[in-house]
């Protein structure tokens, strides 16, 4: 049953974006070919790395495990086609140019045979919940919005799974695009989760103006599904889909974007992690690939595209025809929260929904620069009422304290103040770096702690030991003292005892 809830929750403030989506939509989702090479990094996050489990000239197969999970907040690593292991290296991974990780490169045949041992299903209700959760782990498939293993005890308390089907940041469409190519899978994805999670309640969000996808996810849950889900229509203005503003859209409460949303009973997940769960569970097919939209005005043929994960990323671009001759940058991600990349010769990972090529006739921003020095134009539209100019000035000065004060670690990052910025600022790129400064700082401080409590819990046990060592000394002395007076006594009482004898004899 489908319930549709049809008033959107008016964000506080935000900014109405042009759509831009058009043309990634024009033709139908379509498979990419095969690269030469791939490349699989063994970290795309903080946290642990992934231990190979392949060497150097090995032959692997599609969905073929090379990389075993090595701590809580990793999962493990499968080939994406087949072919053969050429090297493991490190590499800079895309987006960000100072995050390297080890790579396996597999040297492709082209032939994209799967492994014999895929475990496929008919029916996901044979499996315990908790089995099931154990499988999206183990199928490589990483929650993007709360970093959070699914199998977590921190999940233990979740009531309500968000589904966000929205793109309210312009150009990216591979959420729209998934729908209209694949939505029988999506909604048995959502119904997995829904069971792995055992949730009171389920809702699918969606922006208002898109009434195209309404309807046909509409239509499918009515015709399709066997559990109640809730379809929530959100606002179009921008950043209604990002995880604070959804939970408050839904639920009315509010949570920091530094907090899990988990801690409040709610788990938000996206189309792609939905489409991904249904092939894991049902197809036994662990997470190979991923459904990307390449667009932007520097690129000759804007499309979404089903690409192996791994593929360089210019050989994505040259799939869509290549570089326009006005081709200036290339960003990974959106427009607003992407990230500008220095080189394409890095491979498309998990976490990466958009390649986005700007030329030098495209403009992000609205207004001119201007000479003014504090036009509070980011105040207006901040969509969790900070006040990023102020953030800004204390950034500059480098005052943390004012910096947490003035609410950094609530900025949730979308981009509205860079959009407005008169002088052109990029204000949240400050304000990530700052961040992580912060915490890199607070790290060390909570790891110098953790060492001090590690020293005096090993001096006091230090301590105990050597009284403990005193105490059985100082026993052992009196012991020994004790024993020699014992056996005084017992020599003379013996010697007592043989004169009286002597004595009785005589």
């Amino acid at each position: 049953m489908v319930t549709v809830l049809e008033n959107p929750l008016p964000l506080a403030a935000g900014i109405k974006l042009a759509d831009n989506r058009a043309a990634s939509l024009e033709k139908p989702l379509a498979r990419a070919g095969l690269p030469q090479l791939i490349m699989l990094p063994l970290s795309e996050y903080d946290g642990p790395t992934a231990k190979p489990v392949v060497s150097i000239g090995d032959t692997v197969l599609k969905g073929q495990l090379i990389a075993k999970a090595d701590g809580e907040n990793n999962v493990p690593v499968y080939a994406s086609t087949s072919g053969k292991i050429k090297e493991i290296t490190e590499t800079i991974l895309p987006g960000v140019s100072e995050k390297t990780s080890e790579c396996i490169v597999i040297e492709t045949d082209r032939e994209d045979k799967w492994c014999g041992d895929r475990n496929q299903l008919d029916d996901y209700n044979k499996l315990a919940p908790a089995e099931v959760r154990k499988r999206i782990v183990q199928a490589g498939i990483v929650d993007h919005y709360s970093s959070i293993n699914i199998e977590s005890n921190s999940l233990e308390d979740v009531s309500l799974l968000i589904i966000n089907a929205a793109e309210t940041e312009p150009y990216i469409s591979c959420h729209e695009a998934i729908i209209r190519t694949y939505i029988d899978e999506v909604i048995t994805g959502i119904e997995i989760l829904a069971y792995a999670l055992q949730v009171d309640s389920c809702v699918v969000t969606v922006e208002e103006d898109k009434k195209e996808i309404i309807g046909i996810i509409k239509k499918t849950l009515s015709e399709k599904t066997n559990i109640d889900i809730e379809l929530k229509l959100i606002s179009s203005i921008y950043p209604a889909n990002e995880k604070t503003q959804l939970i408050k859209s839904i639920t009315g409460k509010s949570i920091s974007f530094e907090a899990s949303s988990a801690d409040a009973g709610i788990l938000i997940e996206d189309i792609n992690t939905v489409y991904a769960v249904k092939k894991a569970i049902l197809d036994g097919e662990p997470l190979t690939s991923r459904i990307v939209t390449v667009t932007g005005s520097g690129i000759k043929q804007a499309c979404n595209l089903e690409v192996v994960l791994g593929t360089p990323i210019n050989e994505i671009i040259e799939q869509c025809g290549g570089y326009t001759e006005h081709f200036e940058f290339l960003v990974c991600g959106g427009p607003m929260t992407g990230v500008k990349t220095g080189s394409d010769l890095v491979p498309l990972t998990k976490s990466i929904n958009c390649l986005l090529a700007f030329s030098n006739m495209q403009v992000l921003d609205n207004k001119e620069k201007s000479n003014v020095t504090v036009c509070h134009d980011c105040e207006e539209v901040c969509p969790v009422n900070i006040q990023p100019h102020v953030l800004y000035r204390h950034t500059i000065e480098k005052n943390e304290n004012a910096l947490i004060e003035s609410g950094l670690f609530e900025c949730i990052e979308c981009g509205c103040c860079n959009y407005v910025c008169s002088n052109h600022l990029q204000l949240v790129q400050e304000f990530r770096q700052v961040k992580s400064v912060i915490r890199e700082k607070q790290r060390k401080r909570l790891e110098a702690e953790k060492n001090k409590k590690r020293y005096l819990n090993k001096l006091a046990r230090k301590t105990k030991q050597e009284e403990e060592k005193l105490k059985r000394r100082q026993e052992k002395i009196v012991n020994n003292k004790d024993d020699e007076l014992k056996k005084k006594k017992e020599a003379i009482a013996a010697a007592v005892n043989r004169v009286r004898k002597k004595r009785r004899t005589e």
